[in-house]
């Protein structure tokens, strides 16, 4: 392909549209009486036949190669734009003439640089699956480097919050390539072994895989390339880091506040960047929600800690016991670093609004959930009930479980379809014993003494559409 320059694009020329030996002939003559030419094909090279246009069988087959001489003088005039893989948008009329409005497709290669050693041909993980994007024009057109096919951005990268290249990495994993397949993930997630156990993965439901039988696995891959190292020889969960620090190549120092996935990944990257990142943390350990909100059940704390030794062992700073507002305070962060990026994170869970609600015994899932992993005592009845769908909720029932209630019950206002939690979750769940009923809300918690004693319930129907698109609950009056 010949790259667009808009420097080398003259205000006025003639447009010349096709490929051929009869477009390259007369590219040639309208430059030698000196008039600019914009040369535009939908083709790979100009010496490519228009559709429905075949050789002639008294040609000689090296009649390309006898053109070479004539293709390389005229592409490269300085009067003459080539644009290969173009095509025209638009064409308007005006007093001066016309104008053009020309689109090419993108250009992935620096033919200044590129000297078609073929290596990248060699390199790619898609060589093995028969599906290689890479190709070189013929040996008649004036350069040899190579020519990369990249395709549109996929589905299941576009639904990932990350944005991570999913594409890329599941072409190293089917190549045997983990390292590199790991290396991909962590461009743009330093946290791939913690999310590929709790991320709710959006990208599989848009995964087009899905239109012929399943969606590809693709959390369980990351998984699994996030486990493969400590599966190796000389590697387990306890040991040092094998990540080697950075060099910091800038004198800024930026103060994180949170210890979190926020301050965690902001850590990772600026100290890839060569900054000097320090963390302080209020609790007593790193990790924010992932180590205080989410069981060990489902986050192995060994897999936790493992990735946040790798982002210190970078060369990040960590003080823990630091709450910013009463160890430390703001202006003194302020006069001590170029930067502060605030990662508190969400620490507290959204009141219902219903009377009886700050009777003693009633909590929020967040606040249950900490004061279990940082071991405090926490008093637990017989019968539970938790407020809610999504992974909060079913957490906090699993746990009540382990705390020795007897009966937990989750209820959800609306229906089981729209649960915002994993599916998997509800259903190891509802196979520990807890009891899910649905399109039912709370309208008031009933206290005694001023500790809580029942919850009053009402049923509840799908009304109007809200704006996520589902049907919003609506109470059924007297139920």
């Amino acid at each position: 392909m010949t790259p667009f320059s808009k420097a080398k694009v003259p205000k006025k020329a003639i447009l010349l549209l096709g490929s051929g030996y009869g477009a390259l002939k007369v590219a040639e003559d309208m430059a030698q009486a000196g008039i600019p030419v914009i040369w535009v094909t939908r083709a790979q090279h100009f010496l490519e036949l228009p559709k429905g246009v075949e050789q002639v069988p008294e040609w000689p087959h090296d009649l390309n190669f006898q053109f070479r001489p004539l293709y390389l003088r005229v592409t490269r005039h300085p009067l003459v734009t080539p644009l290969t893989r173009a095509r025209v948008q638009s064409l308007e009329r005006s007093p001066e003439g016309y104008r053009v409005v020309v689109e090419q497709d993108p250009i992935y290669v620096d033919y200044d640089l590129c000297t078609g050693c073929s290596r990248c041909m060699e390199a790619c993980p898609l060589v093995q699956q028969g599906r290689l994007p890479l190709s070189r024009t013929p040996a008649y057109c004036p350069s040899r480097a190579l020519e990369l096919d990249k395709r549109k951005i996929s589905a299941c990268r576009l639904e990932c919050p990350l944005g991570v290249n999913v594409q890329a990495y599941m072409a190293f994993t089917a190549a045997g390539r983990f390292e590199e397949a790991l290396d991909v993930i962590k461009e743009d997630n330093p946290l791939p072994g913690i999310c590929g156990r709790v991320c709710h993965h959006p990208c599989e439901p848009s995964c087009r895989r899905g239109e012929l039988d399943q969606a590809v696995a693709i959390c369980d891959v990351k998984r699994f390339l996030s486990d493969y190292p400590l599966g190796r020889e000389g590697t387990s969960p306890g040991k040092a880091s094998q990540v080697s620090p950075v060099e910091p190549r800038r004198r800024e120092r930026v103060a994180i506040v949170g210890s979190g996935p926020a301050g965690l990944t902001a850590a990772y990257y600026l100290a890839r960047e060569g900054f000097q990142a320090t963390i302080f943390e209020a609790l007593p350990e790193p990790g924010g929600m992932l180590r205080w909100g989410i069981p060990s059940y489902r986050l192995p704390r060994n897999i936790l800690d493992g990735e946040i030794r790798d982002i210190l062992a970078l060369g990040v700073e960590l003080k823990c016991n630091a709450r910013v507002g009463k160890e430390i305070c703001l202006e003194e962060l302020e006069r001590e670093f170029d930067a502060i990026f605030l990662a508190v994170g969400a620490q507290q869970s959204t009141l219902l609004g219903i009377p009886g609600e700050d009777g003693e015994g009633c909590l929020g899932a967040v606040e249950l959930l900490r004061a279990h992993h940082l071991g405090r005592k926490v008093e637990m009845g017989k019968k539970v009930a938790v407020i809610g769908g999504g992974n909060s909720a079913i957490d906090a029932a699993r746990t009540a479980l382990r705390l020795g209630a007897e009966e937990v019950s989750i209820f959800y206002r609306r229906e089981r379809p729209d649960m915002p939690a994993q599916k998997a979750e509800i259903a190891a769940a509802e196979a520990e014993g807890v009891r899910i009923e649905f399109q039912v809300g709370p309208t008031r918690v009933v206290t005694q003494d001023g500790k809580v004693s029942g919850l009053e319930l009402i049923h509840m129907e799908p009304g109007e559409e809200d704006d996520p698109g589902r049907k919003a609950p609506k109470p059924i009056a007297g139920s």
